[in-house]
Parts: structure tokens; sequence; C-alpha cells
């Protein structure tokens, strides 16, 4: 789990994490949360679905659930959506990175949490990444379940000798504008 104000490198650091990861011949797949006034139920998940292809998605639809669906209802597409990605880590080991979670509907939190628990004893690592200020508090207790047991990484944005450390000399006003 990544955390950080805007600006803080999630985004990049996720990036950089799956250009990585592929190269070292792991099967990685992005998504991002949508900021927009359409918030549909696990639409992260859909491109995770898509990426998987045909051979290992689930059969039972997203468009199953809604806010009115049973606990049963849940609990069978995420152990279907679940299975296929530990289907799919069978070959190869998977790494699933979701960025701007703090944009998620609440069933996309709910199924990264679910993952995150019944996949551990396979080749699966879920990532996720989020900015802790724009969570709503039913985020915030969500989030806050799914980092329980997860490694958590907390970036700050960086100051002006970070910076100038990262670029590899000094910088004087000219240069840089905060």
């Amino acid at each position: 789990t990544v955390k950080s104000p805007a600006g803080g490198g999630k985004s990049r650091l996720l990036s950089e994490f799956a250009a990585r990861a592929s190269a070292a011949g792991v099967t990685t797949i992005t998504s991002s949360c949508w900021d927009g006034p359409y918030r549909a139920p696990l639409l992260p998940w859909v491109d995770i679905i898509r990426a998987l292809g045909t051979s290992t998605a689930p059969s039972v639809g997203v468009d199953t659930l809604d806010e009115g669906s049973s606990p049963e209802d849940r609990f069978v597409l995420f152990d279907a959506i679940t299975s296929a990605l530990v289907e799919a880590a069978q070959q190869r080991p998977l790494l699933v990175l979701i960025d701007d979670v703090h944009w998620s509907d609440t069933a996309s939190l709910e199924l990264i949490r679910f993952v995150g628990k019944t996949s551990s004893n396979h080749p699966v690592l879920l990532g996720v990444a989020y900015r802790p200020t724009d969570l709503s508090a039913e985020q915030f207790g969500q989030v806050t379940a799914i980092e329980h047991g997860a490694a958590m990484l907390d970036l700050h944005p960086l100051d002006r000798d970070e910076t100038s450390l990262l670029v590899g000399g000094d910088l004087d006003e000219h240069e840089l504008t905060w």
C-alpha cells in the first residue's frame, strides 16, 4: 500500500515497479480508479479482468453487483475474480496494481481486501496507491482494514534539498520554481 498527498510520487512509483516486475518476468496488470461522476461498482477490476484474457476471466459478471447485493452474491463474484487471479498466477507470478484508490467505490475496496486475504498463499501480489486526505470516512475505514497486515509506504513530496539531491546538483532560484 502506497499513500501520499497529490504529487507525492505514487503513480510514478507504481509505474516503475510495474516496469521492473515485467522485466523480471512477472505478469503485471495495472488499473486505476476514475475521478468522475460515474463510479460503477468494481470499475478498476473490469480492466483487470479484461487483462486476464478470456481463458481465465470469471464467468460471473460485475453487472450482477449493486448496493443491494447479498453477501452471498458478493462472495461468489469476489471468489470468482480471486480464482481467476490465482489461476493466472500459476504460469508466472502476478502483480496487480490499482492507482487512485481514493476515488474507488465501496465494492472495489471490499474486493481489494478479499483478494489480499484469500490469495496470500499464491504468487499474487496486490498493490494499491491513494491520497489519504481524499478518502471519505467510509473509505478511510475500509483502507485501514486493507492496510492491516500489509506492507505500507508513506511518501511525502520532496523538499528543495531532496529534489536537488535527486537531480544530482545544486539548484538555484532560476532552475526550480516552488
